[in-house]
């Protein structure tokens, strides 16, 4: 008996007929339903929030199991996951919305200036270049010519937080490239290139639900913990460090790394050690290179 959706051939492909989809290129078979506003915002809440369980399936995966997700991907058992790059956008979207309350990856213009030699230089050149471009601008809607005038020290930093942020955004997918090169330079070439980036893709997925919410919510417990015995501002002042911070990363980082690179590379228990160290360096190396680079991107694109 034929489908009660059967449709002929495929409208995507000429093949068929086809029933709810077509079995030569997968595409669904369209009906008046799918265009109607309802279908819409279910499928948006799908893509987006994976009502099917997919998303959620996916990110205790990541959490739960270090690696798995990327082994299970070239194992051919990637269909009931999301896939990478999609976990990864949609994990870096939620970060940065979340990211100003949690005290991660928090660049300012005046930590520049503070901890940098060359960013005040920097920052006067760019003030003196803006008053210039914007004074020929003027010159050419055919305004009398006048001295540029430098715009104050607030408007700059308004200018350049608000262009940092845009920025951080988009510049956080170089890092996958980059640490997939690290992953290379410990394994050599026993690894195709495509098993480091989706390795590396993952690692940042999990990186950047960790930065909102494991680790602001592991710094709250520590935080309970020290209220709770009475221990001194020092102890606070310390928690409260780039470098408690630094510890912290490098020590959860560094333990899935070692689980990771153990299941899906096979290493063995000391050469796993080892290179998630190495790893773990490299991710640190790798934040430090983005935020000074982050600096001088924000000045060039202001």
């Amino acid at each position: 008996m034929p489908s009660a959706v059967d449709a002929g051939p495929c409208t995507n492909c000429g093949a068929g007929p086809v029933d709810r989809f077509c079995a030569a290129c997968g595409q669904r078979h369209v009906t008046p339903e799918d265009f109607t506003a309802r279908h819409f915002l279910r499928e948006l809440l799908s893509e987006f929030v994976s009502l099917d369980g997919r998303f959620w399936l996916t990110l205790w995966t990541l959490v739960r199991h270090p690696g798995k997700l990327a082994r299970e991907y070239f194992d051919g058992r990637g269909a009931r996951y999301m896939r990478p790059l999609n976990l990864f956008l949609l994990l870096n979207l939620v970060f940065f919305v979340i990211q100003p309350h949690t005290g991660m990856l928090q660049w300012h213009l005046k930590g520049y200036l503070q901890n940098t030699v060359v960013a005040p230089r920097l920052v006067e050149e760019a003030r003196r270049s803006r008053a210039e471009d914007a004074e020929r601008d003027r010159e050419k809607s055919g305004a009398a010519p006048a001295p540029p005038t430098i715009e104050s020290m607030d408007v700059f930093e308004s200018n350049f937080e608000a262009t940092l942020q845009n920025l951080k955004k988009s510049m956080l997918l170089l890092a996958i490239p980059l640490f997939a090169i690290a992953l290379l330079t410990v394994y050599g070439t026993n690894h195709r290139i495509a098993e480091h980036l989706i390795f590396s893709t993952h690692f940042y997925a999990f990186a950047v639900f960790a930065l909102t919410v494991l680790v602001p919510a592991g710094f709250e417990v520590v935080r309970g913990s020290l209220r709770a015995l009475h221990a001194p501002s020092s102890a606070f002042a310390a928690l409260n460090t780039e470098t408690a911070l630094s510890v912290a990363l490098l020590v959860l980082f560094g333990s899935y790394l070692y689980v990771g690179v153990r299941r899906m590379y096979g290493d063995s228990r000391l050469a796993g050690a080892i290179r998630a160290f190495l790893l773990s360096v490299s991710y640190q190396l790798i934040v430090v290179m983005f935020a000074l680079s982050a600096f001088r991107v924000t000045l060039w694109a202001m």
